[in-house]
């Protein structure tokens, strides 16, 4: 099975690596690929931009903080979300696991915190399919003066690690493979001057491209 077709979940899709996920998705000829993102607007020109390149009503919006949990500390705009995507557009079965900062100062929260949620979410909702997590390669190439940030990337490695064996595959039927890509300051959607500048493009679409191999029917 190959990603044609195939309902897609991109989270902080409205730029940067997420952007390149999911532009590279619809190339591919996934069916539907949601992003989602804080700003309205930004998600908006997003959605519209990838819509007028790889045809209509192919990219949606959903306005999400991932990082807040709502009031009832058992719900949040994170699971809601999944709701939401179920009941209006179908199962998916891409899920890509990324977390940008935002301006938030709790990495750790934010960078691996936020992404076992995702993982224990899809998990969840998913029926079968690929969870696709993103994080820093500071955790395995440690730099001295971005501690919380290797830590936090090591944390994320790890538990996707633990969530690939075996015994939790054959009770979710869902696999797992993670991205530790380096960090860059540049930025990927928003102005059309800077969209195709990332300076990982490459790395991106090999990884989109290495997900035909781990979809499965079961």
């Amino acid at each position: 099975m190959d990603v044609k077709g195939k309902y897609a979940l991109v989270m902080d899709g409205t730029r940067g690596v997420g952007f390149l996920f999911a532009e590279e998705l619809l190339k591919m000829n996934a069916g539907k690929v949601v992003i989602t993102g804080l700003d309205e607007r930004t998600g908006a020109e997003a959605v519209r931009d990838l819509n007028e390149r790889y045809r209509p009503a192919r990219a949606y919006f959903c306005q999400t903080d991932v990082t807040n949990p709502s009031p009832d500390s058992h719900k949040s705009d994170f699971e809601d979300m999944f709701k939401y995507i179920n009941n209006n557009f179908g199962a998916m079965q891409i899920f890509f696991n990324n977390a940008e900062m935002h301006g938030s100062k709790d990495i750790i929260g934010t960078h691996m915190k936020t992404k076992i949620r995702g993982i224990i979410l899809a998990s969840k909702h998913m029926k079968n399919g690929v969870i696709v997590n993103h994080t820093s390669a500071l955790g395995l190439d440690p730099n001295s003066q971005m501690i919380d940030h290797g830590a936090a990337s090591a944390g994320i490695f790890a538990a996707c690690m633990a969530f690939s064996k075996n015994k939790y595959f054959e009770k979710t039927k869902i696999r797992m493979m993670t991205i530790c890509s380096e960090l860059s300051q540049m930025s990927v959607g928003g102005a059309e001057e800077d969209r195709h500048q990332y300076v990982k493009i490459k790395q991106i679409i090999f990884y989109v491209r290495s997900i035909n191999k781990y979809l499965d029917d079961n």
